[in-house]
């Protein structure tokens, strides 16, 4: 019998993260024999390679994989080339997984023979998100996930079956920020088995200064407009029917225009840059896709976005002045 399971850990520059992410992979209750985790070091440049060596003496299970950097992308890419387990979970090397959880992941993935098995997640030590869906535990195919639940963004939450990745030639865009949105999006509408499970088995740490949530917003802005043209096309070529594009417009909101909300007062951030920024993207969404699906955000007039955009700002911090 096989790997169950291959946990790709990318790890560049993060000493000080990668021992908790480390024994939270190996603190679980599958055999070593069972699943392997592999450390794919990007062209780390501090002590991260030597912590990884120092766990390898102890745990024939975990394995490392040098490159010269080429982003999380190229890092993850490289882990499905060297994965040997039935599926695949990409774990950040700055964040951690729940402790004894995965008997109980590879049981809900094998059995239901999912190309996919997604769940929830919790951040910074909160009792964890959980979607309001009637589909819970209940097989569907990827198309109607995504167009039900409307979130497929990050890659850490979901088991990937290798051999569905492989069939399927799906890898992740290098180059892009958020590139977990576009390949999820692939990924789900090319899947025809997906299992939700509503119960939090990753810890997604949001505090780190580097991470990508903590980005540029001008760099946010010009990946998710790659997305859209990188996405439509894919799904022209995959002949996907159109009533699945409005989850595009979800998608753009929700990591485009709120992030920039929440962004406002940072440096290059300003209410003229949202707007500027907004036009670019409403514009660049008009000629690639033309749905009648966005217009009820993406062509609402630019001006008045900005003033709701500025209107719920204030909301929002007078609420945290008065919750403080």
């Amino acid at each position: 019998m096989g790997l169950l399971l291959s946990i790709v850990v990318p790890v560049y520059n993060i000493q000080d993260y990668i021992t908790c992410c480390l024994d939270s992979c190996l603190n679980q209750d599958l055999p070593p024999t069972d699943y392997e985790i592999i450390a794919v070091d990007d062209g780390s440049t501090d002590h991260s390679a030597e912590i990884i060596h120092q766990y390898m003496d102890k745990y024939p299970n975990l394995r490392y994989v040098y490159q010269e950097n080429q982003g999380l992308s190229g890092a993850r890419n490289t882990g499905i080339v060297h994965a040997q387990g039935e599926y695949i979970w990409f774990v950040d090397g700055d964040d951690q997984i729940r402790n004894n959880c995965l008997h109980e992941l590879s049981v809900l993935s094998s059995k239901n023979n999912c190309d996919i098995l997604t769940f929830d997640f919790s951040t910074n030590g909160d009792p964890g998100y959980h979607a309001a869906v009637n589909f819970a535990d209940s097989v569907i195919s990827g198309l109607d996930f995504i167009n039900y639940y409307k979130c497929t963004i990050s890659a850490w939450r979901h088991l990937y079956k290798r051999n569905f990745l492989l069939s399927k030639g799906l890898v992740f865009t290098k180059g892009l920020l958020h590139e977990d949105g576009e390949f999820n999006l692939r990924a789900f509408s090319l899947a025809n088995r997906v299992l939700y499970h509503p119960h939090a088995y990753y810890y997604y740490d949001t505090t780190r200064s580097g991470s990508i949530t903590h980005g540029k917003y001008n760099a946010r802005m010009d990946s998710m407009i790659q997305i859209v043209v990188l996405i439509d096309t894919f799904f022209h070529q995959q002949n996907i029917p159109l009533e699945y594009s409005s989850v595009f417009s979800l998608i753009l909101f929700k990591n485009c225009l709120l992030p920039a909300f929440r962004m406002l007062g940072h440096p290059g951030v300003s209410f003229y840059s949202i707007q500027n920024n907004y036009k670019l993207i409403r514009r660049t969404v008009w000629d690639v896709h033309g749905y009648n699906q966005w217009k009820c955000i993406l062509l609402f007039p630019s001006t008045i976005f900005c003033v709701f955009l500025k209107t719920a700002y204030c909301i929002y911090s007078l609420a945290k002045r008065i919750k403080a």
